[in-house]
């Protein structure tokens, strides 16, 4: 049996090809990785699906005055 990830850890969800989706999580969640997998239904000809994230930076700047 091939070694799969624990369930109760993701999401399950449809994603219709030929769609775009925006995903976020709150904001200044850091992480690190997301993995994405097809479904036994999908084909090499199917519509592609376009993942948008936005991107925020939580560095801060800091003046130092000596």
């Amino acid at each position: 049996m091939e070694d799969m990830p624990d369930p109760r850890n993701g999401w399950s969800f449809p994603i219709v090809t030929g769609h775009r989706y925006r995903f976020h999580w709150a904001e200044n969640l850091d992480w690190t990785s997301m993995n994405v997998r097809v479904g036994s239904k999908w084909t090499a000809d199917d519509l592609p699906v376009h993942f948008m994230n936005n991107f925020t930076d939580v560095r801060a700047s800091i003046n130092v005055t000596l």
